[in-house]
């Protein structure tokens, strides 16, 4: 982001805005580009594979435009937020599996496909387990309270390690895509994410069901307890 992403959107936000692009329109188009990137990985094509890998990189460039876009105009929204986590995850989170399948049907190799979607499954089970973490924080503290202290402290230590495994995915499904434009690159590019990503997303899911036991640990009335029934006497 620091080097690459936002040096080139602070370019080329100026030309969105005076052709009066909306940051949800530059959002949406971000899904587009996504989609005809993982769309490339399916055949394999070298021109296919340097086409989804240049795509990958604009995308990466646009999620800066959008917020610049938003920024400008005093425009940002709840709804904004939303649909630009969910564009965030499209290649990350699938590219795997399209890459697994465009090289099991060249290949017929099964192990491939296992590959690319247990890559996907892992990625799409940390990022259920953070999202309904965050959640379900919300939702307690908006009943019963905020954390004390003593919780607070007790969980700087997983989201320590929750921030040391976030930044070890994002650098790695930054650089990786490069390795698709190299002869056999799908095969290299599923064996870095099975030896990177899914610890880092292992270790993602492992410190997210930490901090859910740790915090969540703590009671709340049942909306339906009025309609329980007693217990005899």
């Amino acid at each position: 982001m620091t080097y690459f992403a936002r040096p080139l959107a602070a370019v080329v936000t100026p030309w969105f805005y005076n052709h009066g692009w909306s940051a949800n329109g530059v959002t949406a188009l971000r899904g587009v580009l996504s989609m005809a990137a993982l769309t490339g990985l399916i055949f394999l094509h070298p021109q296919l594979l340097i086409f989804s890998v240049v795509l990958f990189y604009v995308v990466f460039v646009l999620d800066c435009v959008d917020g610049n876009l938003a920024r400008l105009d005093n425009q940002a929204t709840y709804w904004g937020k939303f649909i630009d986590g969910l564009v965030d995850g499209i290649f990350i989170s699938l590219a795997p599996s399209f890459t697994g399948m465009g090289s099991w049907l060249v290949t017929g190799d099964t192990r491939h496909l296992i590959a690319g979607f247990g890559v996907t499954l892992f990625a799409l089970a940390a990022q259920m387990v953070r999202y309904r973490l965050s959640f379900f924080r919300e939702w307690m503290v908006a009943q019963t309270g905020p954390l004390s202290a003593e919780q607070e402290r007790y969980l700087s230590v997983p989201q320590r390690i929750e921030r040391a495994g976030i930044t070890c995915m994002v650098n790695v499904t930054f650089f990786a895509p490069i390795l698709l434009i190299m002869p056999a690159g799908a095969q290299y590019y599923l064996l870095i994410l099975l030896l990177t990503q899914v610890p880092c997303d292992v270790l993602r899911l492992a410190t997210g069901l930490w901090q859910a036991k740790a915090m969540l640990r703590r009671g709340r009335r049942s909306i339906r307890a009025a309609d329980a029934p007693r217990a005899m006497p």
